[in-house]
């Protein structure tokens, strides 16, 4: 396999995932921005220990800023996605009621279209790898920034045995059982708070294994990750 091009690969994937995780922070800052008007709406905005509750929370919180976004831009926007500026009405609206909250929403809107461009922008350099072409491409589960991961961060030539990507992947034995959520097996990871904050907890370590030394901090690259290597193998 090309080395060159599996490095562009791991660099492709990084961007992505660090666009991912701007486009996160910038989530929750949307969300504490609007809070009032949301509770107003009838949206629990209430804070949540449990990290799943608090992303149905907010996903849910989103959905309904851009579903008032896109029905104030409704007719007023180009096909090129450019919103004719001088024809937008903001009068009424329960949400989003200022030209500085508008411009927040939009910057939110364009983050996640370069997130979701990032992503399938992988495809056309996978398809120069052949693990991708023959093989990856072909097993469920695996899309293109799955595989971009598989590529970019699994390395074949530095583990002995098949056992040592399932340990990497956190699919080994750890103190006589199998990876799970037991005490003994939890390990500090970060997370971002309400306020777009990286905190830590502890967590699982197939959620934790995947690091991205370059920033000088541990970062789950992709979690679970650990469960598509055992599959690929």
């Amino acid at each position: 396999m090309d080395n060159d091009i599996v490095l562009v690969l791991r660099a492709m994937v990084r961007g992505a995932y660090d666009l991912q995780q701007l486009r996160m922070q910038s989530g929750l800052r949307l969300c504490a921005n609007f809070r009032a008007k949301l509770k107003a709406q009838g949206a629990d905005t209430e804070d949540e220990d449990d990290a799943e509750e608090a992303e149905k929370k907010k996903e849910s919180a989103i959905k309904l800023i851009k579903a008032e976004y896109r029905r104030l831009t409704d007719g007023i926007t180009s096909e090129k996605g450019k919103v004719a500026m001088k024809k937008l009405d903001l009068t009424g609206s329960p949400l989003i009621s200022s030209a500085a909250e508008f411009a927040l929403v939009d910057s939110y809107i364009a983050l996640e279209r370069q997130e979701a461009k990032q992503f399938r922008d992988l495809t056309g350099t996978l398809e120069e790898i052949p693990i991708y072409r023959d093989y990856l491409v072909n097993v469920t589960g695996i899309g293109p920034a799955m595989a971009g991961v598989l590529v970019a961060y699994l390395d074949p030539k530095r583990a002995r045995h098949v056992s040592s990507f399932w340990k990497y992947g956190g699919l080994d034995v750890a103190n006589g059982s199998g990876r799970s959520r037991r005490e003994e097996h939890l390990v500090e990871r970060e997370y971002l708070d309400k306020n777009g904050e990286t905190k830590t907890r502890l967590g699982c370590y197939v959620q934790s294994v995947f690091e991205d030394q370059a920033h000088g901090r541990s970062r789950a690259i992709v979690p679970a990750l650990g469960l598509r290597v055992a599959q690929c193998l």
